[in-house]
């Protein structure tokens, strides 16, 4: 009777170890809701069976708090819209197989929060991807502006000369005391001699003298019409560069001729003819210096 006994007592526990143990058996062993054979053939799987012990382990891990877990992403993504397809997923994953206890209905909720995360990472994710992309677009497109280098004298000059005109000109030069005065005060800033006899040269219709400025130096301009229609300037600014003879160069539209002599840089501007402006440069280069 007793071999009889143990003879049925094993074939028990062959029949336990031949059992699948399926994933609502290691839910409801969990939550103590398995039968006594059930719990029994699980407990032997999980002695000789790795990966009943492996599921098992993942089946437990579902108790854990995932909405906290969750929250950070969550945050990033449309939270009206993941909330109603969250409760559309816990409605739609039950099935009439489902085990109906508080863990496998926090297990079911656990997989319907894993899809709706899954669409909300892609909300949150895509979104800063594409801002990053827009940020490195924004970077590589938009270059830093070039800061102009600093103009010289003779270039500051010819942008001003540029907008004279025969009006600018033609009713300048009636009042010779006025233009006297005018030269007197330019030669006492300059520290230069200037008079009008040695500013009168052939082709030029000498109209009057201003006072300008240019890093703090005083810089004058004698101003005359070429043939009576064409805007010439003769201009005078303190220089503490070698000197050097006459150069002729073009700026903005214009003939230039420049030299430096005595301590004084000399520039001869207008929309002349290049030899008409060189002769008219080397009578005023040998009265001044």
């Amino acid at each position: 009777m007793m071999w009889r006994n143990r003879e049925m007592g094993n074939g028990m526990a062959d029949q336990n170890n031949s059992i699948d143990i399926t994933d609502e058996m290691l839910v409801a062993y969990l939550d103590g809701q398995a039968s006594a054979d059930e719990a029994a053939a699980i407990e032997k799987k999980l002695i000789s069976d790795t990966d009943v012990s492996a599921r098992l382990a993942l089946l437990d891990a579902g108790s854990r708090p995932f909405r906290e877990a969750f929250d950070l992403m969550l945050e990033a993504a449309p939270a009206q819209k993941l909330q109603e397809q969250l409760e559309e997923a816990r409605s739609t994953t039950a099935t009439p197989n489902t085990v109906s206890t508080s863990r496998s209905g926090y297990w079911g909720w656990a997989m319907a929060a894993c899809l709706v995360l899954a669409v909300g990472l892609g909300f949150a994710v895509g979104d800063r991807f594409a801002r990053f992309d827009l940020q490195i677009v924004a970077k590589t497109s938009v270059k830093k502006p070039t800061i102009p280098k600093a103009k010289g004298w003779r270039q500051v000059v010819a942008d001003y000369h540029a907008l004279y005109s025969k009006e600018t000109l033609v009713d300048e030069g009636g009042d010779a005391r006025l233009q006297d005065q005018r030269l007197a005060a330019a030669s006492k800033l300059l520290s230069i001699e200037l008079k009008r006899d040695q500013l009168a040269v052939a082709g030029l219709d000498y109209k009057r003298t201003q006072i300008l400025r240019f890093k703090k130096k005083p810089l004058a301009q004698m101003a005359y019409l070429y043939d009576g229609k064409t805007p010439v300037a003769f201009c005078i600014l303190p220089s503490g560069k070698p000197a050097h003879g006459p150069k002729q160069e073009v700026r903005n539209g214009m003939q230039v001729v420049h030299w430096i002599k005595g301590g004084f840089g000399f520039m001869l501007i207008g929309k002349v003819p290049a030899d008409g402006l060189n002769k008219i440069a080397k009578t005023l280069e040998g009265r001044f210096g």
